[in-house]
């Protein structure tokens, strides 16, 4: 299975510094293209406390913090770049599934 939320932040990331004006300060391109690096850390910090450390509650409560980061992301997207935040709605959907899968995935099993 692939998984689609390794392609879909370094493709923002390659899109917005692309388009980088360096003449112009904007201090909101520079806030989604943080933003944006720092969910793809902490992505990868996910995976850590899933997989290793098989914590299904902390790991509920840090994928919960998501969603909130995506809409943020997707509404500074709006302004910046029309195409960027049209391709996060597959993944705010997806995130939205996650929380709710991960929760039920927590209750079913109890912290193991």
């Amino acid at each position: 299975m692939v998984n689609h939320r390794r392609f879909v932040l370094p493709d923002l990331w390659f899109r917005h510094l692309s388009t980088l004006n360096l003449d112009s300060e904007s201090t909101l391109r520079y806030a989604a293209l943080t933003l944006i690096l720092f969910m793809m850390v902490v992505n990868a910090l996910t995976n850590y406390v899933i997989f290793r450390l098989r914590n299904l509650h902390l790991s509920f409560i840090i994928g919960s913090i998501f969603p909130i980061l995506d809409l943020s992301l997707f509404v500074s997207l709006i302004f910046l770049d029309g195409v960027a935040a049209t391709a996060v709605i597959p993944y705010l959907t997806y995130r939205i599934y996650a929380v709710w899968w991960g929760s039920a995935l927590w209750k079913l099993n109890g912290d193991l």
